[in-house]
């Protein structure tokens, strides 16, 4: 059963970095670092969803889990590139063009829903965290 519901989350994983791929592609057609610029988002969203979970903790219960701006900027960076790296080589394993290829026969309607629901969870990770912050700093 975990190991189903591993791959089902997964699924989803390499799907957000298959629509991140993409519109790097769009972005940038000059360059051919693609997979590593939605590595590098796709960390970056990792990073923004488990910064949210003690935020979220620390205004549900009061109590400070982990003060995130009190961490120097250094332990961030690192933290940063181990997220990347650690990304990167699972990515790799898996195989970017058997990713890419896995989900590149979308249908018009498949590909609309899927930009809608990855954007919005792109955004909406940066803006929960914003949010979290912001509600923690103006606490009583």
């Amino acid at each position: 059963m975990e190991h189903m519901m591993f791959r089902g989350f997964l699924k989803y994983y390499t799907y957000i970095f298959y629509k991140l791929y993409i519109w790097s592609q769009k972005v940038d057609s000059g360059t051919k670092l693609h997979e590593l610029n939605a590595t590098m988002m796709l960390s970056l969203v990792t990073i923004f969803n488990l910064a949210t979970i003690p935020a979220v903790i620390q205004l549900i219960t009061g109590y400070k889990t982990l003060a995130i701006v009190a961490i120097p900027k250094y332990y961030a960076a690192l933290f940063a590139l181990f997220m990347m790296a650690v990304n990167y080589g699972l990515l790799k394993r898996i195989g970017f063009k058997k990713i890419i290829q896995e989900f590149s026969n979308e249908n018009t309607r498949q590909r609309n829903l899927g930009n809608v629901l990855v954007a919005c969870y792109v955004i909406g990770s940066f803006i929960f965290l914003a949010a979290s912050f912001f509600l923690i700093a103006n606490r009583d």
